[in-house]
């Protein structure tokens, strides 16, 4: 894995000349294939950290600002874990490597889907509930 200071790079959902930029690592699913795609359909560009297209859930939209993409913080740290890291080193990369990678107005937004329990049912991620 990379080391703590070296800056993920950063993906553009479209060229400066308009020409799709969708990169295949080979373990994205289809679902996050159709996810770029659509990005690419519909956004003029949306950027995201390299290798993480698989963990983009959507894109966010705010007043005066551009839209950007939107991803699932707990899928970053799960590729990370997956990847060799413990989860202490997956926080730690993402919140040096990741989170301070500044790259303008349209920085991603990083999405904390808490899991919470009421009355013995488990809710939170992906609206699952569970006795």
């Amino acid at each position: 894995m990379e080391s703590k200071t070296k800056k993920p790079s950063i993906k553009s959902s479209k060229t400066q000349n308009d020409e799709s930029v969708i990169p295949d690592h080979g373990t994205r699913s289809s679902h996050a294939d159709k996810v770029l795609e659509w990005i690419d359909e519909t956004f003029e560009v949306i950027i995201y950290p390299s290798g993480f297209e698989d963990c983009i859930v959507g894109v966010g939209e705010r007043f005066g600002g551009p839209p950007v993409a939107v991803l699932d913080v707990e899928k970053m740290f799960k590729k990370m874990e997956k990847d060799g890291m413990t989860r202490e080193e997956a926080i730690e990369y993402f919140e040096f490597n990741i989170l301070g990678a500044h790259v303008g107005e349209e920085n991603p937004v990083y999405l904390h889907i808490p899991e919470f329990k009421i009355e013995g049912k488990t809710k939170g991620r992906k609206g699952a509930q569970t006795e």
